[in-house]
């Protein structure tokens, strides 16, 4: 084989490897939330959510708090549209992360409209912040009564609260905004986006809701 034609097989397979980045799976728990470490206010009663995502290192850049460099908020809006036209019945008492998703019918409904669930957890960044969506799907008749942002180093166990909308204590990340609820009879999610503009150093978000559920109502779904 010649050496041009090697050059254009290494091209080909970079460019693969950058547009179709595996699926970063987010590690999440659905318990009391007496459980939760710090204990809520008030927490008889209420469930608590736990979704916590890897996020890359984004690129090197010169100025503070620089924008998200791929898109998350519109992918987001479509998924979650996607997810609740779908007829899945479960997805109504469902308490997880959205990246179980990708073994769905929904995944292939998401794909057809041009989506790509995997590349939507597991982003990269050309410059600039690597901003990853921690979305959190909650049972459709849950009362959200609150969230709690935290952030990490990839390496570390430690975790640290973080104030929506100001960078992290762990410094050059933080979490865009306040936490968006959103959903219809048949779904509920919680959404917040994650900005890591480290050019060096792979994060963790960790987002904790704690909701409740009506008298009566059967406990959470932990899988689909």
């Amino acid at each position: 084989m010649s050496r041009t034609l090697l050059r254009f097989w290494y091209a080909a397979l970079v460019v693969c490897t950058l547009s179709f980045p595996p699926l970063a799976s987010a590690q999440e728990r659905t318990t009391a939330a007496c459980n939760i470490s710090p204990v809520p206010a008030n927490c008889k009663g209420m469930w608590a959510l736990v979704v916590e995502q890897p996020v890359p290192h984004g690129a090197y850049v010169h100025v503070p708090d620089p924008g998200c460099m791929n898109e998350t908020t519109d992918e987001v809006a479509k998924l979650l549209q996607t997810a609740m036209n779908s007829a899945l019945p479960q997805l109504a008492f469902f308490s997880g992360p959205i990246s179980k998703l990708v073994a769905t019918p929904i995944n292939e409904a998401f794909k057809s409209q041009g989506g790509d669930i995997g590349r939507l957890f597991s982003p990269y960044a050309k410059n600039g912040a690597l901003c990853v969506p921690v979305v959190a799907v909650v049972p459709a008749a849950a009362e959200v009564i609150g969230f709690r942002l935290e952030a990490a180093e990839a390496a570390s166990t430690t975790f640290q609260v973080c104030t929506a909308g100001a960078d992290c204590p762990i410094g050059w990340s933080k979490f865009q905004r306040t936490p968006q609820a959103d959903g219809n009879p048949k779904m509920q999610a919680v959404t917040v986006i994650y900005m890591n503009w480290s050019h060096n150093l792979d994060r963790k978000a960790r987002m904790t809701v704690f909701y409740k559920l009506p008298k009566g109502h059967r406990k959470p779904l932990s899988s689909l």
